[in-house]
């Protein structure tokens, strides 16, 4: 029986960067199935400290100071400052708080530094959950990009695959986790693949009180696509598929949100809208809060996912959850989304695809999901399911 678990992020809020969403739910799961948790994440405060926060009984949130920046992403430098604290301070608080397991929740740079073999001579149990393998998602230009950015992105990506491998294989855990069979392929390169447990992220089932989309459709279709401003997002895709809807007397609005991850190609989806004359269809959202988002997928008819990589896709299980028939192509977990509710998957084949969602533009109407339907769904994909699994791997 788990007792105290020690989770560790090197990404946490204020600062953007990795699934925060995921840390706080995880820690606030455990401690709510009467572990003792402690949160280790790196801090934002003007001096060298480490804070403690009491969230409730079962949970603390161990605050180490590095972040020296205002910059919105935590730099390599307070980075590499979290992961000296770790190497040279989590035996301490491990002894100090009788930790059991030791949980890397966030940790690329973390796992390559922290000392797997010494904490098990302590008697305890580490494990890493890798949300997805570089240079998945580590994109820095694109096709339709400048040959030259192409390049050397593409020369950058061989050193930062061979990087996180080193990374990745540094240390051994006892269990790695994945959110997602497409992830495991990928690891199981580098770690037996008996060692790899496929968790899926969650959601609250409270939150999604509705038994189904019930939005009566009025006048324009409503299009979302939620998602941060980088390549692999596809979003530079929109402008022209737009243009095609448009062109075949489809009336819509199409929303892109989500923040700027990199402000060179966000430009370049901004000039795509102006090349194919669409900027009346499409609007942007680079800054949107929690709860104008939420009311962006209730409000949607249609939830369109390009994305060519995804260890998992949370966009994609809010906006099912929320009701909202979906097309994606099949990135992350969202084949097995998808064959949950008999969704449509497509490819980046831009010919075929404009096809597919002229056609579904037609349709929705039949489009939408059946009581049962979705409250499985959200059932299936609920965090204590989720918890439940992990506490197995721990106890395992």
């Amino acid at each position: 029986m788990v007792d105290n678990i020690l989770l560790i992020s090197e990404h946490y809020a204020p600062k953007v960067g990795g699934t925060v969403t995921y840390v706080n739910k995880v820690a606030r799961h455990l401690a709510n199935s009467k572990r003792k948790v402690y949160l280790m994440v790196p801090g934002v405060y003007n001096e060298k400290k480490t804070t403690i926060d009491e969230i409730d009984e079962n949970l603390k949130i161990l605050s180490v100071s590095v972040a020296a920046s205002s910059k919105l992403e935590f730099t390599n430098k307070e980075r590499d400052g979290f992961c000296a604290y770790i190497k040279n301070h989590v035996n301490e608080v491990i002894d100090q708080y009788d930790i059991d397991i030791v949980h890397l929740l966030y940790g690329l740079f973390v796992a390559d530094v922290i000392n797997t073999d010494a904490l098990r001579a302590k008697g305890v149990k580490v494990f890493h959950t890798i949300h997805n393998i570089p240079p998945e998602e580590c994109s820095l230009s694109w096709r339709g990009d400048n040959w030259i950015y192409q390049l050397k992105d593409k020369l950058r990506k061989i050193g930062v695959k061979a990087i996180n491998k080193k990374r990745i294989t540094n240390n051994a855990f006892d269990k790695y986790i994945v959110p997602s069979i497409n992830v495991k392929q990928l690891l199981a390169e580098y770690i037996n693949s008996n060692d790899i447990v496929v968790i899926d992220h969650g959601v609250d089932p409270k939150e999604f009180k509705q038994t189904r989309h019930t939005k009566e459709q009025k006048g324009k279709i409503e299009i979302v696509t939620v998602g941060g401003f980088v390549p692999h997002k596809n979003q530079h895709l929109v402008p022209r598929l737009a243009r095609y809807l448009a062109d075949n007397g489809i009336e819509f609005q199409w929303t892109l949100a989500g923040p700027v991850r990199n402000k060179r190609y966000f430009k370049f989806v901004e000039n795509q809208v102006l090349k194919f004359g669409v900027n009346s269809h499409i609007e942007i959202k680079n800054h949107i809060n929690d709860p104008d988002l939420k009311k962006l997928y209730q409000d949607s008819d249609l939830y369109i996912h390009l994305s060519s990589e995804e260890g998992f896709c949370m966009t994609v299980l809010d906006a099912i959850c929320n009701g909202v028939p979906v097309i994606s192509t099949a990135v992350g977990a969202i084949p097995q989304m998808m064959e949950k509710i008999n969704g449509t998957l497509i490819d980046l084949n831009l010919k075929s695809t404009k096809k597919v969602l002229v056609h579904y533009c037609k349709i929705l109407p039949e489009l939408k999901f059946e009581n049962q339907e979705h409250n499985e769904f959200v059932e299936a994909y609920s965090w204590d399911r989720s918890i439940d699994k992990l506490l197995n791997t721990y106890n395992g």
